[in-house]
């Protein structure tokens, strides 16, 4: 299905339905599926590799992150990757923070903050900073009042 099939709602069933199958042929379905050419399929494909674990979905999660084309489909494995407890998965998360793009640095961080159990908010910055040296100051906090001081 995953090979032949044009019908990418049919696939990404297919895709569902391989993840909590305990044979390894179905590993064979879910690297079709890494690399289909529908980017919703790979998005499934990147939930699907998380819910499989192990150290495969974690390298197929993290080259996704790293090249697939699609950002959608990045942030999709930047999500994913929040569920691996794993000194790679804060590497990879840490060059996605470099990318140009808000949305993956924003879904980077939120996954850096499940995996850490740090916090240094929206402040991308301070994560590139603990991912280089292990920790950071911690982004100050301004209240909204003082944000809107300025105003008066």
């Amino acid at each position: 299905i995953i090979q032949n099939n044009s019908n990418a709602i049919l696939v990404s069933q297919a895709v569902r339905t391989l993840a909590v199958v305990p044979h390894p042929a179905a590993l064979e379905g879910l690297r079709l599926a890494s690399s289909h050419s529908d980017a919703n399929v790979r998005i499934v494909s990147c939930h699907a590799w998380r819910r499989r674990g192990g150290e495969e979905a974690l390298d197929r999660l993290t080259a996704t992150l790293n090249s697939d084309t699609d950002s959608d489909v990045r942030i999709a494995a930047a999500r994913e990757l929040g569920g691996f407890r794993d000194p790679k998965v804060i590497q990879a998360l840490g060059a996605a923070l470099e990318d140009g793009s808000p949305a993956l640095q924003r879904r980077s961080v939120e996954s850096l903050k499940s995996i850490t159990g740090k916090d240094y908010g929206d402040n991308v910055a301070a994560w590139r900073e603990f991912v280089a040296t292990g920790e950071a100051k911690p982004a100050a906090h301004v209240s909204w009042t003082e944000k809107l001081r300025p105003w008066r």
